[in-house]
């Protein structure tokens, strides 16, 4: 009884611990930016809601920001898993204009510059 409580107990700490690992995924970025000096928003739910609808629900963005310093400026989007992310990526690419890399499940859109500060590079 105690093993099996002790295993029980131990599954629920790493099931909350992926659970935070994953909700800091944007939150480190914006950290980072705003120590660059740019000004960070986070997309509302409604916002994700709206580009999860107009991507025909295909994906799951799970949290998004942008960031702006006046010159530069950079989009962040956690997706559901990786494979999500660099479908998008894909997709963003052929836009052409902008850099864009993926870093896990986070998709990371802007200026050369502001991705670059977005990575900590």
């Amino acid at each position: 009884m105690k093993r099996l409580l002790s295993v029980i107990s131990l599954t629920l700490v790493l099931i909350l611990c992926l659970f935070m690992f994953a909700s800091c995924g944007v939150k480190s970025y914006a950290k980072r930016l705003e120590k660059a000096g740019y000004t960070v928003e986070n997309a509302t739910k409604n916002e994700i809601n709206e580009t999860n609808k107009a991507a025909g629900g295909e994906y799951k963005i799970k949290a998004a920001l942008e960031a702006t310093n006046g010159k530069e400026y950079v989009w962040v989007m956690k997706f559901a898993t990786k494979k999500q992310a660099k479908d998008q990526a894909a997709v963003m690419e052929a836009y052409g204009g902008f850099v864009v890399e993926v870093k896990g499940s986070a998709l990371i859109y802007g200026t050369a510059q502001g991705v670059k500060d977005a990575l900590g590079k």
